[in-house]
């Protein structure tokens, strides 16, 4: 499913619209390609309402948005300040994915203890 806001046949043939969307290099398809990740469950969500399954494209759109997001300031600011992250084969890399910053955060929990004054 490829959609586009020419309405215009003659000013965008679909062959055209199609050459133009795979020159692009990067597409939605791998923005969501989570969803095949099994730590997702995707396969378990059952949804019979057709406005259920639009708001849940929609929240899964907004996601998408706010992870390509974190990615691509994560990037620029470690290429601005030169400096690099392992990757999953321990060597440095400035284009780290989210998902593998997430999982360098793995572990670390953070305990916050409350003490009176004086004590």
């Amino acid at each position: 499913l490829l959609a586009t806001h020419e309405r215009n046949e003659e000013r965008l043939p679909a062959e055209e619209m199609l050459l133009a969307y795979k020159g692009q290099g990067v597409g939605p398809e791998r923005g969501f390609r989570f969803l095949k990740d099994p730590w997702f469950f995707a396969d378990s969500l059952f949804l019979k309402s057709p406005k259920r399954i639009m708001a849940l494209v929609m929240v899964m759109g907004l996601a998408l948005l706010v992870y390509a997001l974190a990615e691509h300031k994560l990037r620029a600011t470690l290429q601005e300040r030169g400096e690099s992250v392992p990757n999953q084969a321990g060597k440095p890399t400035q284009r780290p994915t989210m998902r593998r910053i997430f999982q360098m955060f793995e572990g670390i929990d953070l305990l916050v203890i409350n003490a009176p004054e004086g004590v």
